[in-house]
């Protein structure tokens, strides 16, 4: 087994040498002042590139996903593979997989596309560094309803639909809508197009309505009136799929295949199962309430497609809310990395195969600071608070394939709180515990670091000051039956005790110095 392939026991991955591979992972699209430019001749940099793959790898991250730009296409079809061969040899000498997403630019010629794409599955046919092949950045109706079919339009731009459902819009009200350009010059095209897109309209807002997720709603009698839109939609998403795929695998079969879709509905189709494993992107403001709606997404897209792997392919929470420059609604950092803390903690504690967070760096001088602040490293290199959480959890998977357990609770002074658990340690954020075993005290949105060391011994950190009390058997594994604590604050290479507590004693441990602590059972 020479590349990353599917494990055949559950639905994940087994990396290059057949062991369990849990995707821990980041997107990237340049240095700070090169976002989404990283390609063009006058902005490509690969020591730059070499110094954010650095980045990422030190914070505990095992993959990358990057991007077929425009920029790639001429270089690419003169059989010039030369920036694409040193980015890839760059990720391979940080420990990171690629994830490589095509057509991010969305070229309506799916034949073209596909060829072009085969291009490149050529060059890297067998290269183990290779995560997988992503068909295409958050693909949406729009996108299948003007591409250009080998075959002939699509099932949704035919009669089938009016035929199934009836007369959606007349074509004397067609002149009140918006229609494509490619579209404008035939008009039963443009008839099926606009019928298709007030079916999707209807069907959503309806959809959206219910007390449920909108994956969920496919699945209610209320929704059955839709069926017909929805076989249609689902044939229409194969057909787009495929003269993509087939060219790709013809030229790497044994490869592994996603799309990054950020519409729950359309990746919620049957269809998807053309693909090796499914990739769904979700956002979402701070709050607690807006966290366990992305938390019942996911677990509805998990259990419909038992069978696959499921991952997030872009997850992120930005330090300002706000998608105006002139209208700023910024969020506290340390919030902003309690939720990614949840949400990779979730994917791993719910069985899903891994996530790629939005994004290395923040954007400098962006128009939208929503899309700005979603960095996990701020301008000049500073990292978020995010970056210690990602790199401790690394820590604790690379030790063991344990999923673990995550409790999130709402929390009045840092919106949530959790505590997420595992065989080897554990996060906690907040600014209190949820958990009977394990409670602290701060002034501030933190996080609490602990490592299961041997017999039983436990160390601390945390990201700012805080009291912490714990109850060793409640929480610690291996903790000795009837074993007191011990207390030693660690500096260097130094262990000087602090306190001391018989069993059945909480055990307090005050983190307000930035050292950490050690609890041992008693001697």
């Amino acid at each position: 087994m020479s590349i990353v392939t599917l494990d055949p026991h559950k639905p994940g991955f087994l990396d290059p040498s057949g062991q369990p591979f849990w995707i821990h992972g980041v997107n990237y699209e340049g240095f700070y002042d090169r976002a989404w430019a990283m390609w063009r001749p006058d902005l490509y940099d690969p020591g730059l590139i070499a110094h954010d793959f650095q980045k990422a790898r030190a914070s505990g991250f095992n993959s990358v996903r990057l991007f077929i730009q425009k920029e790639n296409i001429d270089e690419v079809n003169n059989d010039n593979f030369n920036r694409l061969d040193t980015v890839f040899n760059l990720a391979r000498n940080n420990g990171l997989y690629v994830l490589l997403t095509f057509n991010d630019y969305h070229s309506p010629d799916l034949a073209g596309v596909g060829r072009f794409n085969a291009k490149i599955v050529a060059h890297f046919k067998g290269d183990p560094i290779v995560l997988g092949w992503d068909l295409e950045n958050e693909p949406r109706l729009y996108n299948l309803l003007v591409a250009t079919y080998p075959a002939g339009p699509p099932p949704l731009l035919t009669s089938a639909l009016v035929d199934a459902l009836g007369e959606l819009v007349s074509r004397a009200e067609m002149g009140n809508r918006t229609i494509p350009g490619s579209l404008r010059n035939n008009p039963d095209l443009a008839y099926y197009y606009v019928n298709a897109v007030e079916a999707y309209v209807r069907y959503s807002g309806e959809a959206s309505a219910y007390n449920g997720t909108l994956i969920d709603y496919m699945r209610t009698p209320a929704a059955q009136k839709w069926q017909p839109f929805l076989d249609l939609l689902d044939q229409t998403i194969a057909a787009w799929i495929k003269p993509q795929l087939e060219p790709m695998k013809a030229a790497d079969p044994t490869r592994l295949f996603t799309i990054g879709w950020n519409w729950p509905i359309l990746a919620a189709l049957p269809s998807n199962r053309l693909l090796n494993f499914h990739q769904i992107h979700q956002y979402g403001n701070v709050g607690y309430d807006k966290l366990q709606a992305i938390f019942a997404m996911l677990r509805s897209l998990r259990d419909t497609f038992p069978d696959m792997p499921v991952i997030m392919g872009e997850y992120g929470y930005s330090t300002d809310e706000s998608r105006k420059v002139e209208t700023p609604r910024p969020v506290d950092p340390r919030i902003a990395a309690l939720h990614e803390a949840a949400m990779i903690c979730f994917l791993r504690a719910e069985g899903l195969a891994g996530g790629h967070k939005w994004m290395l760096n923040d954007v400098r001088a962006a128009p939208n600071p929503f899309e700005a602040g979603l960095g996990l490293y701020a301008d000049g290199d500073r990292a978020k608070p995010g970056q210690r959480m990602f790199a401790h959890l690394a820590t604790l998977w690379r030790a063991s394939d344990d999923l673990g357990q995550l409790i999130v609770q709402p929390d009045p002074n840092s919106v949530i709180r959790f505590v997420y658990r595992t065989a080897t340690g554990s996060l906690a954020g907040g600014s209190g515990s949820p958990q009977a075993g394990l409670s602290w005290r701060t002034d501030y949105p933190a996080q609490l670091f602990m490592t299961w060391l041997e017999d039983g011994q436990t160390r601390l950190e945390s990201s700012a000051a805080m009291e912490v009390e714990l109850d060793p058997p409640g929480f610690v594994p291996n903790w000795p039956v009837g074993q007191g604590a011990s207390v030693y604050r660690l500096y260097s290479n130094t262990f000087n005790p602090e306190d001391a507590r018989p069993a059945g004693q909480r055990v307090p441990v005050s983190l307000r110095d930035n050292f950490p602590r050690l609890v041992t059972p008693l001697a």
